[in-house]
C-alpha cells in the first residue's frame, strides 16, 4: 500500500502493516518547498500518547466548565448586590451634600466591586464609593468619585493610599478611580471607618 511504501521511505522497514499495531501522527510541518516532515508513533508508545493527550484535553475542558460556572455564579452575586443599590447608597455617610458609601461585599472579586461602584456612581448625585472584599490572605478595595468631588480637590488616588496605608499595603490610581490592597484583613472594617475620618477632614 501507498502508506507502507512512505512509512519505508523515511525508515521503517515494516513487512506488514499489521506490524505496525496502532499508529499516532504527532507533529508535521514544512521542511522545504514541497517537501513536509510527518512524525509518529506506533505501538504501545502511540497508545501511551494519545491516553496523555486524552487526560490534557479531559483537564481542558474540565477548567473551562468550572470557569464558566464561577462567571455565571459571580454574575449572580453582582446583580444580587445591584438590586440592593438604593439600600446601600441610603446607609452611606452624609456629609453635606456628600455620600461617603463604604462597605466589604464578601462575595465579590475586584471586578464585581467595580462594576457595583460604577452602578452606584451613576446613581448618587455626589459620592465617594469605597468597597472592599477579603480572603484569609489579603483585603483588597477600589474607591471612585463623581466628578463634582475631584473639582473639588479630591482624588480616587489619594484616598486609596491613605487607606492602604491602615491595611499594611499598597494603592493609588487616577482621580476618579483608585485600588489597591493590605495584608491586615483583621483591620478591613477599622480601615473603612479611619478612610471615612480621612475624606469628612478634606470635604467639610
Amino acid at each position: 500500500p501507498e502508506l507502507i511504501s512512505i512509512l519505508r521511505t523515511i525508515g521503517i522497514s515494516n513487512k506488514k502493516p499489521e506490524e505496525i499495531g496502532f499508529f499516532k501522527i504527532t507533529r508535521e510541518g514544512a521542511i522545504a518547498s514541497g517537501i513536509r516532515r510527518i512524525e509518529a508513533m506506533t505501538g504501545e508508545a502511540a497508545k501511551e500518547w494519545e491516553h496523555t493527550r486524552e487526560k490534557i484535553e479531559k483537564k481542558r475542558l474540565e477548567s473551562e466548565t468550572k470557569e464558566e460556572e464561577e462567571k455565571k455564579a459571580l454574575s449572580g452575586r453582582i446583580n444580587t448586590e445591584i438590586n440592593k443599590i438604593d439600600s446601600l447608597i441610603a446607609e452611606g455617610k452624609a456629609l453635606g451634600d456628600t455620600k461617603v458609601i463604604a462597605a466589604i461585599m464578601g462575595k465579590l472579586n475586584i471586578y464585581g466591586l467595580r462594576t457595583l461602584s460604577d452602578k452606584i456612581r451613576a446613581k448618587a448625585q455626589s459620592c465617594v464609593v469605597i468597597l472592599a472584599t477579603s480572603d484569609s490572605e489579603k483585603a483588597s478595595f477600589i474607591i471612585s468619585l463623581t466628578e463634582d468631588l475631584i473639582r473639588k480637590g479630591l482624588k480616587a488616588g489619594d484616598l486609596a493610599r491613605e487607606l492602604a496605608k491602615f491595611l499594611n499595603g499598597s494603592g493609588g490610581g487616577r482621580p476618579d478611580f483608585a485600588q489597591g490592597g493590605g495584608k491586615d484583613v483583621s483591620g478591613l472594617t477599622k480601615a473603612l471607618e479611619n478612610i471615612t475620618t480621612v475624606i469628612r477632614e478634606k470635604i467639610i
